[in-house]
């Protein structure tokens, strides 16, 4: 079983049975654990002061914890912080300005998340010889909030640093999911559905779920705060159908000149009702604005008149839930048109960064 405990300041009692491998996250907080288990290696995390009572425990568990900018590790397999002689305890500083607001395990790593950067600890030696422990920085930019943060079974975190960019970490390094520009708040909630491998990201006003197997990010529900097999939960609003809806990376067209689009024509399988926009913009240094919504006809066609240099494409329905969509072509008058202007530019180059 693989459980993560998240709370704030409040009075938990927990009983634990089974195979344990159990992550504990908490504000200040009072916190009595009685687990009758084999526990599997594992990290049992938890962030800012705490009094904690754990009976039972066997095998090569570490306990970490933090008291502001300070990270203590326990002896393996007690729940000892005492420092001595064997260097299996620790008290390290982090490297990044802050207090410490997360942690996390990844392979023999502890993950520190401040406020204003992120830190590695790693053993080094063994038990048997000297054992001691390193830090490394390893980036600039800190957590947005202790709950844009949440992790899987399989030694992967996903977060939104201040800068809002969702990031994957994981044994290979960082992965930049660079969607910020849908991001809007900082009070995001991130929960990842362990059925359907998707990770929700949830704030006050907006939703979005993220599918790592495709790099898709699509509208979500807003206010969830958790996600098990069964049930979605939820805060205090009713939860609400989403309507489908899709949007392109920017692009383009291949050159730099002012373009009018006339249409947009979908090769989707559906003859259901749908309806098309263009998100567009004049500069690459303003913000995209967005046109009314065109009903596309049932030969996959909606008539969009619009002006710019950039443009992103949008599908949505109310009724539909799931489509294929094979390709996209644009109708339309690129202005000025020059050769060398045009092949200075890949049609592709752009990422959306």
């Amino acid at each position: 079983m693989d459980t993560q405990i998240t709370a704030n300041a409040f009075d938990l009692s927990l009983d634990v049975n089974g195979s344990l491998n159990i992550s504990t996250v908490a504000e200040r907080m009072v916190l009595w654990v009685s687990v009758s288990a084999d526990l599997v290696p594992s990290a049992v995390i938890t962030v800012e002061p705490f009094r904690i009572s754990i009976s039972g425990i066997e095998g090569f568990a570490q306990f970490f914890y933090t008291t502001g900018a300070d990270v203590w590790g326990s002896k393996i397999g007690e729940l000892n912080f005492k420092l001595d002689e064997s260097n299996e305890a620790f008290r390290l500083p982090t490297l990044s300005r802050g207090g410490v607001i997360q942690m996390a395990r990844i392979a023999e790593r502890v993950i520190v998340f401040s406020t204003h950067g992120i830190d590695s600890i790693r053993p080094g030696g063994n038990i048997e010889s000297s054992l001691y422990w390193g830090r490394e920085h390893i980036s600039n930019h800190g957590l947005l909030s202790a709950w844009a943060f949440t992790d899987t079974v399989k030694d992967e975190v996903w977060f939104l640093d201040t800068r809002r960019r969702l990031i994957c970490l994981n044994s290979n390094g960082f992965q930049d999911i660079n969607c910020s520009m849908w991001f809007t708040e900082y009070d995001y909630v991130l929960t990842w559905d362990h059925q359907w491998n998707l990770l929700y990201i949830s704030g006050k006003k907006e939703g979005f779920v993220y599918d790592p197997a495709t790099g898709s990010l699509g509208r979500g529900i807003n206010g969830i705060t958790g996600i098990t097999p069964n049930n979605v939960v939820v805060g205090h609003d009713e939860l609400k159908p989403q309507e489908f809806e899709v949007t392109t990376n920017w692009y383009d067209l291949g050159t730099r000149s002012y373009k009018t689009i006339r249409s947009v024509e979908f090769s989707i399988n559906t003859s259901q009702w749908m309806e098309a926009a263009l998100d567009f913009r004049h500069e690459n240094a303003n913000e995209f604005k967005t046109t009314p919504w065109k009903r596309v006809n049932p030969s996959g066609i909606a008539f969009i008149p619009c002006y710019g240099i950039e443009f992103r494409i949008k599908l949505r329905s109310r009724v539909v839930q799931e489509l294929h969509l094979d390709n996209i072509r644009t109708i339309g008058t690129i202005h000025g048109y020059d050769f060398l202007n045009a092949v200075g530019w890949a049609p592709n180059a752009n990422t959306g960064a």
